[in-house]
Formats: C-alpha cells, sequence, structure tokens
C-alpha cells in the first residue's frame, strides 16, 4: 500500500516531457496519399482519454486530421490501416483516397493541438523522386500539400 501512493505521489510530481513533436511521412501514389505519424504515446492516450484502441485512434484521426482538395469543402476519404506502439512513440498509419494531383490539395493536421499549445508537426510528402516538407502547428493548421518546385538551373 506504502508503496503504491509513493509510485503514485513519485509519478504525479514528474514533469511531463516537454517535446511535442511529431514526424511523419506521406507517400502520394496515383489512388492514394498514404501517410505515417509517429507520436508520444503519452500524447496519443491523453487525446484519447484511454489506452490505445483502434476504434479510438481512427475517430481522433477522422477529427484531427484531414486532406481536401482545393476549392472544395469535402475531405477525401480516410481509411485508418492501424497503429504500432514501440514504447514511448507509436506510429499512425493511414490513407486518404485521391485523384488529380498533389498541387490539388490541402492537409489539415490539428492533433494534439487542444491538449499542447506548443505542438508541432512535420511531414515530408513524397510525389515520385521530390519531396517537400510541411510544417504544422497552431499558426498553421493547414498547407497546401504541395508548392511548386524552384526549376534546377540547367548546367
Amino acid at each position: 500500500m506504502i508503496t503504491t501512493v509513493l509510485t503514485i505521489a513519485f509519478a504525479t510530481a514528474l514533469p511531463a516531457h516537454n517535446v511535442h513533436v511529431s514526424l511523419g511521412e506521406a507517400e502520394w501514389t496515383s489512388e492514394a496519399l498514404e501517410v505515417s505519424l509517429d507520436v508520444r504515446t503519452d500524447d496519443l492516450e491523453r487525446a484519447l482519454r484511454s489506452t490505445l484502441s483502434e476504434a479510438g485512434v481512427a475517430a481522433l484521426l477522422t477529427k484531427r486530421t484531414a486532406l481536401q482538395r482545393r476549392g472544395t469543402r469535402t475531405p477525401a476519404a480516410m481509411s485508418f490501416i492501424g497503429y504500432e506502439r514501440h514504447g514511448a512513440t507509436t506510429t499512425l498509419f493511414y490513407e486518404f483516397a485521391v485523384h488529380g494531383a498533389p498541387k490539388d490539395y490541402e492537409m489539415e493536421l490539428t492533433l494534439f493541438f487542444t491538449l499542447e499549445r506548443s505542438q508541432k508537426h512535420t511531414v515530408v510528402v513524397t510525389h515520385g523522386t521530390t519531396r517537400q516538407t510541411l510544417h504544422f502547428d497552431t499558426k498553421h493548421r493547414r498547407q497546401p500539400l504541395w508548392r511548386k518546385v524552384a526549376p534546377t538551373p540547367s548546367k
């Protein structure tokens, strides 16, 4: 009993981690934008207000991430694939059904913003052999999926 009380007292006295960054990769294929996002497991559990579950994570992602074709109000259909827990980090896997080109879409990512104002997300998007990096925070919740790439100077 005393050990339990001391353990709880010690655990609650520890400061929460002060790094609130998630890193992800997204690959544009002819039919989907495939996303994997590494997040802190404790942040994910706080957002879910419970332990991890497929249904809980899928519902959270549906609410906190979207891909939308520019000029429309309807988000692209998202499919939750699953997650892998690696101790302090959990990788989330999901995809959006797409058609057209990446330049036609915007991505919104607001995961954990209600829990931590300093939360930041970095997602590297790959289309063929070209990559672009998107940065999301509370002031930049929505980003064009693809920006024009400066032409490479000819030699």
